[in-house]
């Protein structure tokens, strides 16, 4: 088993997918490794977190995630130059540091 983590931005708002009877999110995270060489990791996680990650993963945020490599393919993008894409079975993830402060704040103690 390939593992990975993946830190990265979003290219698009998460969304919902069924998957044969499963229900699932599935989402892009862009890892800039300099300004020329970007790898897209195209991300798929199963369960009940599916709606949570629907309703905080937007365009533009920044999330880390953590699961398993289920195919890796290189090709040619619109611009005629090589590129490559990842897919990705997600195990766990972290929520964008936005939503998790607005947690924090509807969970703090009001005292």
């Amino acid at each position: 088993m390939f593992n990975s983590n993946v830190s990265g931005f979003l290219v698009a708002d998460a969304e919902y997918a069924q998957i044969g009877a499963y229900d699932a999110a599935k989402f892009t995270i862009a890892v800039n490794h300099n300004k020329e060489d970007v790898t897209f990791v195209s991300c798929t996680i199963f369960g009940k977190s599916w709606q949570s990650i629907v309703d905080s993963f937007k365009k533009g945020v920044k999330v880390t995630v953590n699961g398993k490599v289920t195919g890796i393919y290189n090709y040619i993008n619109k611009e005629n130059e090589p590129s490559s894409k990842i897919n990705l079975s997600v195990n766990d993830f972290d929520y964008p540091h936005n939503i998790k402060a607005k947690v924090e704040e509807e969970t703090a103690i009001p005292f």
